[in-house]
């Protein structure tokens, strides 16, 4: 039997998350221990289960990051297997990423190899990522490295967003499956908007939390559809479907004018200080 943390314990008995997402969780982390398990460094949990007190139901991802001493012997396809039966069980997205602990000890690789969201979680900030499973390889992170980092999180989470919008929120029918697709573009706009803080030394949490920072920063910019979207995750059923089209089409539009608003402060900032 293997050791799991005090912490990652207490997550799984706290009544307020849903009993489906801890039972994912329990299932998911025991397995992949099972199978890994002379070859993994440390297991963490990050994202909406450590930053939350309530899930809000299917609003969350599971986000795990697995830190593998040597990555090209971790049983993939053993992985690959685990994930497709519990999403499927549980109707949850599990978000999964892979790291070898060569990456963190090399001080080259490290300069490079990590992206915001992984910075974030092995830089074991409170309410950002726990334990679960072993010990945090010890790391450290520059400033530059991290705002580098957010600038190609912001970046290629705009990217991606754009292609969603092709390829899969606007084919076929859209209001059959608006509710899904809301979700899922919603958690990349607070996404982007919490990497973009960091590039001007905030460092908050998604959501409601990070609109007061948004607007201290960026006095000018309306932020009603933030706060809007804030009350739909929690009670996206008082919406219609048509009302929830029109928000799709406002987030694209917002997500595009903010990063323009952004990248060009941050730039103008550099100069500044050059």
């Amino acid at each position: 039997m293997y050791d799991l943390t005090t912490e990652y314990l207490k997550l799984l008995d706290n009544k307020q998350i849903d009993k489906k997402y801890r039972d994912c969780l329990e299932e998911l982390i025991s397995n992949i221990i099972t199978a890994n398990y002379q070859n993994i460094e440390v297991v963490l949990l990050y994202g909406g289960l450590v930053r939350d007190s309530t899930i809000f139901e299917n609003w969350s991802d599971i986000d795990i990051i697995i830190v593998f001493r040597d990555i090209s012997k971790r049983n993939a396809f053993k992985l690959a297997q685990i994930i497709e039966r519990l999403e499927t069980k549980y109707s949850i997205r599990i978000d999964l990423t892979q790291i070898s602990l060569e990456e963190i000890a090399d001080g080259v690789l490290g300069r490079y190899c990590f992206n915001s969201e992984i910075i974030n979680a092995l830089s074991m900030r409170e309410g950002v990522s726990i334990v679960v499973f072993g010990c945090v390889p010890n790391v450290n992170f520059t400033p530059e490295q991290e705002r580098q980092a957010s600038l190609f999180y912001i970046t290629n989470t705009l990217h991606l967003l754009r292609r969603f919008v092709v390829e899969v929120l606007y084919r076929g029918k859209l209001e059959d499956h608006i509710k899904a697709d809301l979700k899922r573009i919603t958690r990349w706009l607070f996404s982007i908007i919490r990497a973009s803080l960091r590039l001007f030394n905030v460092y908050t949490h998604p959501y409601e939390y990070s609109i007061p920072y948004l607007k201290q920063v960026f006095p000018e910019l309306d932020t009603l559809l933030l706060v809007q979207l804030t009350h739909i995750r929690k009670n996206i059923i008082a919406y219609n479907t048509s009302e929830l089209v029109q928000i799709v089409q406002e987030i694209e539009r917002f997500a595009e004018e903010y990063v323009t608003l952004c990248l060009r402060r941050y730039a103008n900032e550099i100069e500044r200080n050059k």
